[in-house]
């Protein structure tokens, strides 16, 4: 039963260019885009430092439940990041 983990650091940077490059890959304002991958990764960096130790799935689903905040949009493209839509 010995699985192999990958394990990633999380970083403040890497949550922001996340949404930052999906907010851009949807075609909106740059500016706009810019201030609610900033205000995403701080609510990150804010829950994350609560926590011992985190999934990629919990990280994505408190992701998306942030984003739904500024931009649905936004939100129902990164959840579904893996699926054509």
């Amino acid at each position: 039963m010995d699985e192999e983990r990958e394990f990633y650091d999380y970083t403040h940077e890497g949550i922001r260019q996340s949404v930052l490059n999906c907010g851009l890959g949807l075609g909106l304002a740059e500016g706009w885009v810019e201030l609610i991958a900033e205000k995403v990764a701080q609510a990150m960096d804010e829950w994350a430092s609560t926590k011992d130790v985190v999934t990629e799935t919990d990280i994505r689903k408190h992701i998306v439940n942030e984003l739904t905040t500024y931009n649905a949009d936004i939100a129902y493209a990164y959840e579904n990041h893996d699926k054509i839509i």
